[in-house]
């Protein structure tokens, strides 16, 4: 059930409560109830048309329910100023009984009799009163619902820049399209069925919701074995770029382009590769069609690796930069903003060292690349002291000093990246999470991050610990935890994406597992979470529930890349 469906059906009783009353004044008392309870509905569901109609009700019920009392009290007044008068439930004389006479347009006889009174049977004409009431009446409900409409669009376009999740990258016109599909990359846990691309129900109101509802099949050749990581939407949101983090052992090419320009009938395009790198990892969607692409390793699975650039025809343009670091450079993530002429990447790990047939443990990266985005040069280097594994770093939106987060995979730690002076400082431990999970590695195994638009949130998944959390970064350095989900250990949470609109974050519990030829043995449970988001809480969508080891007739599945649209 949704999480606000409760008092939406608390707000329809009220409604319907309000058939069942006899006498005015319950029914106004109960019909402001229930325009309060759709009121709340509307806000936190986001339905603004039932939240307007209830903001103008609200008023008009409150000045209807004044006017009832009034009315009330003064039949009360009548009934006590008249000798031998009863109450209302009394018999006998000096009640007052008035009828109204229609003599014409805009006038009206008042019939006043008083029983057990002299002169008691009396005609009062209130020419013309009649009319003016309701002519005050019907201005002051319109005034009503006219201030109300004014004042709730006051409302809405004074509240901040991504409260609501409705800033970012807004379809034409100024809509925010609420995603209904979902696209997850996957591969075979044996390494025999052809790895896939799954398409998901991702309609709340759907009846479907959760579901797949078909799977595209890699064709061969090269359709097996390629180890799907990540992936993402091109700028036009009709292009879905694949990556094949392994395809390399088996000589196959390791980016893989669809059409899903039909959202729930996607197309496979073709494969390809690059040929001076290999182990696919990222994609960054360029603005005029095309994507930015990091590759780990070089052709050979080692040091360095580069950032591939796509056109918009999907041909590949050229690898960057012209001449890479010859100290550990192994691109990861990626992060841009075109508007300040910023790109960074992330090094993480030397992914040969991975293998068994290199010996010793694996070479872990500890450094973020700041680039020149317009001349793709990489112009600076942050180092990350001790090499604890920066899988993923995020630029802050809208941050006027093109500051960025990073986190160590195996320290634990959260760093505040400055791209300009070319330092990075601790603002958070993730040790200290609550409530805390203790595990093998420091920290949980903080991996990949996301941020809204808004830029005052930081979500973070914790493979180990079994963890999604949510960091307040309002103040840049000094971060707090704001929300935690527990998956529970074992889950291993690892990719996770946002929303167009902010407002649901997709999980994946799988990582990476090598089998018998590697030491990166990271399985996960191979569940797929929903968890929504607002400003200071996260909450698991228990409707959603979808598990890749059961899902498919062809066994169990690793689910990693996530897209939604």
């Amino acid at each position: 059930m949704p999480d606000y469906e409760p008092l939406g059906y608390i707000a329809s009783a009220l409604v319907f409560a309000t058939f069942w009353m006899q006498t005015m004044l319950p029914l106004r008392v109960v019909a402001i109830a229930s325009n309060v309870a759709f009121a709340g509905y509307g806000w936190l569901v986001g339905i603004r048309p039932v939240l307007m109609l209830h903001l103008a009700l609200l008023p008009m019920n409150v000045y209807r329910l004044v006017q009832a009392r009034r009315a009330a009290l003064r039949r009360r007044k009548a009934r006590a100023a008249v000798p031998g008068a009863r109450g209302p439930s009394g018999s006998g004389s000096g009640a007052p009984v008035r009828t109204r006479i229609r003599k014409g347009a805009g006038q009206s006889l008042e019939r006043v009799t008083v029983e057990g009174v002299a002169g008691g049977n009396e005609q009062r004409p209130v020419s013309g009163r009649v009319g003016r009431r309701k002519e005050g009446l019907m201005h002051r409900c319109w005034t009503s619902i006219v201030s109300t409409f004014l004042l709730v669009l006051a409302l809405s376009a004074a509240r901040p820049a991504g409260a609501n999740g409705y800033d970012h990258d807004p379809e034409p016109g100024g809509h925010v399209h609420r995603a209904r599909t979902l696209y997850i990359w996957a591969g075979d846990q044996a390494r025999i069925a052809p790895d896939f691309l799954a398409v998901v129900d991702f309609d709340e109101h759907s009846k479907t919701y959760g579901k797949v509802l078909k799977t595209v099949p890699i064709p061969p050749p090269g359709n097996v074995g390629n180890e799907p990581h990540h992936c993402h939407l091109s700028h036009d949101k009709n292009i879905l770029a694949c990556g094949g983090l392994l395809s390399l052992l088996r000589a196959q090419n390791g980016i893989f382009f669809f059409d899903v320009s039909t959202d729930r009938d996607p197309k496979f395009l073709f494969s390809t590769d690059a040929p001076l790198s290999s182990i696919t990892d990222d994609f960054y969607p360029l603005q005029t069609g095309g994507f930015l692409v990091t590759q780990m390793g070089s052709a050979g699975g080692a040091a360095p690796g580069r950032v591939a650039e796509f056109d918009r025809h999907l041909q590949l343009v050229k690898e960057w930069p012209e001449s890479p670091p010859a100290d550990g450079f192994n691109p990861h993530g990626i992060s841009v903003r075109p508007e300040i002429n910023l790109m960074l990447t992330s090094d993480f790990i030397n992914p040969v060292t991975t293998l068994n047939a290199v010996p010793g443990d694996p070479e872990l990266r500890g450094s973020i690349r700041v680039w020149d985005f317009e001349r793709r040069a990489i112009v600076r280097t942050v180092n990350i002291p001790g090499a604890p594994g920066t899988m993923d770093v995020k630029l802050i939106p809208g941050d006027p000093s093109g500051r960025a987060y990073t986190a160590g995979m195996f320290d634990g730690l959260v760093y505040l990246v400055d791209s300009v002076a070319g330092t990075a400082k601790v603002v958070f431990d993730c040790e200290t999470i609550v409530p805390h999970i203790e595990v093998p590695v420091r920290g949980g195994m903080t991996q990949l991050l996301a941020m809204p638009e808004s830029g005052d949130r930081l979500i973070f998944g914790s493979f180990l610990a079994g963890q999604v959390g949510m960091l307040d970064v309002s103040d840049r350095e000094h971060p707090v935890q704001s929300a935690i989900v527990n998956l529970g250990v074992g889950a291993g949470p690892h990719d996770i994406a946002l929303t167009d609109d902010d407002k649901r974050l997709i999980v994946t519990d799988y990582f990476l597992d090598e089998d018998d030829f590697g030491k990166i043995h990271f399985e996960g449970d191979h569940r797929v979470h929903v968890i929504k988001v607002f400003r200071h809480r996260l909450e698991l969508d228990t409707r959603f529930d979808l598990d890749f080891n059961t899902a498919f007739p062809t066994g169990p599945a690793r689910p990693h890349g996530i897209e939604s649209k």
